[in-house]
């Protein structure tokens, strides 16, 4: 694509047009793939980027819709650090470079390394270290002391009377350098997860709930754009949830859904309710026929209701399928199997480990992909460490297998 030269875009911050003015003439004459909205939060950010720097390029082909291939991503995945002294990298940068990240074209390889980069920066495992900020507070302080002084009328010579006004400035500088650091940190953060929802990959899907169920507060500035956002990535990475991934919702995972559920907007609810038509089991039917029913938001929300009402009826299949299977696994495996399989527990006997262990070699030597559910429930609720292993074991053999199955039927599908 013909990236066209336009001097006011890479004019100083101070003589630029406002992002929303210039967001709209990048999409009305140059046809960009971005929302207004989102052009507008970018451009926020990429007015602070200092001309000729790499990420300034970057983000000026990106914006104008180029589609571009990064030989390496240590550069840009650099930039999300904090750093240190000189070093620190400013956090218009980090969040810039966490936007470029998800919009450039990804190898696998790189997709992954960017995936596990954005989720320390949403957990906050890359904020600024308290040494660093300490250091910074005693040296900032020092000064606010000495305003202090001079406001008070008192010669500033007088060291000793100055230093009684330490304590005060130390506490303020504190408040407005936390208050700061904590709305920087929440930009950087809101960048992080509309990046994870652009890349959609599952792995995120714990890491978004729990920032989507952050709790607000004044002292938190900046937090409820960041939540917004992990409600939004959340979103999008729900669309892409398949039925591969059942048995592998957590029980964290799941509370945190069905919370959502409830708290979310509505177009949050209704992916919620096709993720668990395709993911759901028997632990969140009833939250789902409560709203099928027209009961709670689904009243007022018939997206709502009718999504929920095509989840009932996929999970209700599903049960019925499942029953079917255990039924025939019992016939496999042994009768045994019911209080083993079904009904994990944390003080098994050797005994029964040792015959659940046999289950599950079975099970991974004639794999059978009806058994995924039951090896995911041991994974979860079995307290020896044995039958987790070998269930985690047994979960990877029947996703492999199903795999396979898949790959076989797209080589054998006529071209």
């Amino acid at each position: 694509m013909n990236i066209h030269s336009d001097e006011s875009f890479d004019q100083p911050a101070s003589r630029l047009q406002p992002p929303s003015v210039f967001a709209e003439k990048i999409t009305a004459e140059l046809d960009s793939p971005l929302d207004g909205l989102e052009l507008q939060r970018v451009l926020k950010l990429y007015m602070h980027v200092p001309e000729g720097s790499m990420l300034h390029d970057t983000a000026k082909k990106l914006l104008y819709g180029e589609r571009i291939t990064l030989s390496s991503i240590v550069p840009l995945q650099s930039l999300l650090l904090p750093g240190m002294g000189r070093f620190r990298n400013r956090w218009r940068e980090r969040a810039l470079a966490a936007w470029c990240l998800s919009h450039a074209q990804l190898t696998p390889e790189q997709q992954q390394a960017v995936e596990a980069t954005l989720l320390q920066t949403l957990s906050g495992e890359l904020a600024d270290s308290e040494t660093f900020n300490t250091l910074r507070l005693l040296l900032t302080a020092l000064p606010a002391a000495i305003v202090l002084k001079l406001i008070s009328g008192s010669p500033i010579y007088f060291l000793n009377d100055m230093m009684a006004f330490y304590p005060i400035a130390l506490a303020g500088t504190a408040f407005c350098m936390m208050m700061k650091r904590r709305r920087e940190e929440a930009a950087v953060q809101t960048e992080a997860a509309y990046a994870l929802g652009k890349l959609k990959h599952t792995v995120c899907l714990h890491y978004l709930v729990q920032h989507a169920l952050l709790a607000t507060s004044p002292l938190y500035p900046g937090r409820e754009k960041s939540r917004k956002a992990a409600r939004s990535a959340l979103t999008s990475v729900l669309e892409a949830v398949s039925e591969d991934y059942y048995g592998n919702m957590s029980a964290s995972l799941r509370s945190g859904l069905l919370r959502l559920l409830q708290e979310g907007d509505e177009p949050l609810a209704v992916a919620i309710l096709s993720a668990f038509a395709r993911i759901g089991d028997h632990t969140v039917l009833k939250h789902v026929e409560r709203l099928a029913t027209g009961r709670g938001r689904a009243a007022t929300q018939p997206a709502v209701q009718k999504s929920a009402q095509n989840a009932v009826a996929a999970i209700q299949m599903r049960l019925v399928r499942e029953e079917e299977a255990r039924n025939l696994l019992r016939a496999s495996y042994g009768p045994a199997m019911h209080e083993n399989l079904l009904h994990p527990h944390s003080g098994m006997t050797e005994n029964e480990i040792q015959f659940t262990l046999t289950i599950l070699r079975q099970m991974q030597n004639e794999p059978d992909v009806r058994a995924l559910p039951y090896a995911a429930r041991l994974y979860e609720m079995a307290g020896e460490h044995r039958v987790r292993e070998a269930a985690r074991q047994t979960m990877l053999a029947l996703q492999t297998h199903v795999q396979n199955n898949k790959n076989a039927q797209g080589d054998t599908s006529p071209g």
